[in-house]
C-alpha cells in the first residue's frame, strides 16, 4: 500500500493527489469513497473562502467546522462553541 502524507496547506490542489490516492487504494479493496459525504476542513490561512475540490467528477465540500463523534471541530483553536453546545444540550435534558 502506498502511503502519502499531506499536512496543512493553503493550496487545495496539493490535497487532490492524496484524495485520488485514497480513491485508488479503496477501489483495490472493492470499496468506494462517497465524495458527497466527505468533507475537507478549510483552515482559513489563505484568507480566501472555502474552495471545493473535485475528485473523480464529484465535489468534495470544504468546511470551516464539522461534528466528529459529537464534538465540533473547527479551525478556531478555542473551545467556546463546543462549551456552549454542551451547555445547551445539558439545559435541554433537564
Amino acid at each position: 500500500m502506498q502511503t502519502m502524507q499531506y499536512g496543512r496547506t493553503d493550496d487545495p490542489s496539493q490535497l487532490l493527489p492524496a484524495l485520488q490516492c485514497l480513491e485508488e487504494e479503496a477501489s483495490k479493496l472493492g470499496l468506494h469513497v462517497s465524495w458527497i459525504k466527505t468533507k475537507v476542513q478549510d483552515l482559513g490561512h489563505s484568507g480566501h473562502g472555502a474552495t471545493p475540490i473535485t475528485v473523480t467528477g464529484e465535489v468534495v465540500e470544504a468546511v470551516s467546522s464539522f461534528v466528529y463523534l459529537g464534538s465540533t471541530i473547527s479551525r478556531v483553536s478555542n473551545s467556546h462553541s463546543e462549551v456552549m453546545s454542551r451547555i445547551g444540550l445539558a439545559s435541554s435534558a433537564s
